[in-house]
């Protein structure tokens, strides 16, 4: 039987960190905390550890690529290409009996890059395999419950199986492997993405932008919404979940719904016209992929905000002096339009604060 000290059981962990509120196993789903026994357990082959990669803020500590087929070579060709990006990257074998490439992240992944950067090596080598994490983004709980982890991954190293692996092939030991581990900087990410094609984004039309009735809508927000108006009144203060509500609520509305968004936010101690300008296009990018809306009762009870029983904004909405999207659901209620609610942080914002 494998023998590991405790302290190659924490290195493996750190290694492998990811949601810790849920984990794989056989298949399903268990949400229970992640503890430093499970790691073990795995290690030790007796339970079977999948980690859910994607943090609340759309970052992880480490991707992968999984190559569902016996090809070396290949498994071989992608690590190389890594490499030659300055992103060190390491071959273990899977549970399918394909190989898995690992890189490691310095600090954290932005999800979407990493992603990105690991499909271009797939696309340049011709080679089909599978990237994890397969989201871009979080998704946030749903206001009945439902909960979005991601997708996990099988874990190497379970028992006498999955090791890691040499370039000759051969089984290299985990804790000469965790003392060979490099991580990735941010640097190499982005040498990466400068050099990929552009991604095509539609380009709106003057009035979309400036329209008039962008306009309208972001006024009559201002005057009718009950939660917009807390972000406003409270924006030195305002909490991240509200924050990121209020950005996805006006970042649809063209230029006028951007502008009052750094008004917003411009009061807040550690504002950053920068990052805040890559948080609205991030949630148009969402918005464009038709994620999901941020309705009134999504408001309510996913962040937990007290509308009030009357709200203007909907009696607004009703009279049709709102932007068109607004609809009226069966109930009668009127619901604001789709705002996406993909990369709002349900819970993690302490993570990284604003």
């Amino acid at each position: 039987m494998k023998e590991y000290t405790r302290d190659t059981i924490e290195a493996f962990a750190s290694l492998f960190r990811g949601r810790t509120d849920a984990h794989g196993q056989v298949n399903e789903c268990i949400y229970e905390p992640v503890t430093l026994k499970h790691y073990e357990k795995h290690l030790y082959g007796e339970v079977n550890l999948g980690i859910y990669f994607v943090l609340d803020d759309s970052t992880c500590h480490f991707a992968a690529i999984d190559l569902d087929e016996k090809d070396f070579n290949k498994a071989k060709a992608i690590r190389d290409e890594l490499i030659k990006n300055s992103i060190p990257a390491y071959i273990t074998a899977s549970k399918s009996k394909g190989f898995h490439i690992y890189c490691f992240a310095f600090e954290r992944f932005e999800t979407v890059e990493i992603r990105r950067v690991l499909q271009h090596t797939l696309i340049k080598l011709n080679i089909k395999a599978e990237v994890f994490p397969k989201q871009d983004y979080h998704q946030p709980n749903d206001p009945d419950g439902t909960k979005h982890p991601g997708s996990y991954i099988n874990l190497p190293c379970f028992g006498y199986t999955r090791p890691f692996l040499s370039g000759d092939m051969r089984e290299v030991k985990l804790e000469v492997a965790i003392e060979r581990i490099k991580f990735v900087p941010q640097e190499a990410i982005d040498r990466v993405l400068r050099v990929l094609p552009k991604e095509k984004i539609k380009q709106p039309t003057k009035d979309e932008v400036e329209g008039p009735s962008d306009e309208v809508a972001v006024k009559n927000l201002l005057e009718n919404c009950a939660f917009i108006q807390h972000c406003r009144d409270n924006a030195a203060t305002l909490s991240e979940p509200f924050w990121w509500s209020m950005v996805h609520c006006l970042a649809v509305f063209g230029g006028p719904g951007r502008k009052k968004i750094h008004e917003l936010s411009k009061t807040y101690p550690a504002f950053s016209k920068q990052e805040t300008d890559r948080k609205i296009v991030e949630a148009i990018k969402v918005a464009a992929k038709d994620v999901g809306p941020h309705t009134c009762l999504f408001i309510q009870q996913g962040i937990g905000f007290a509308c009030p029983e009357k709200c203007r904004a909907r009696e607004t909405a009703n009279k049709g002096s709102c932007r068109p999207g607004g609809d009226i659901g069966e109930s009668g209620d009127a619901r604001p339009l789709p705002v996406p609610r993909q990369t709002w942080l349900a819970s993690g914002y302490t993570q990284t604060g604003r």
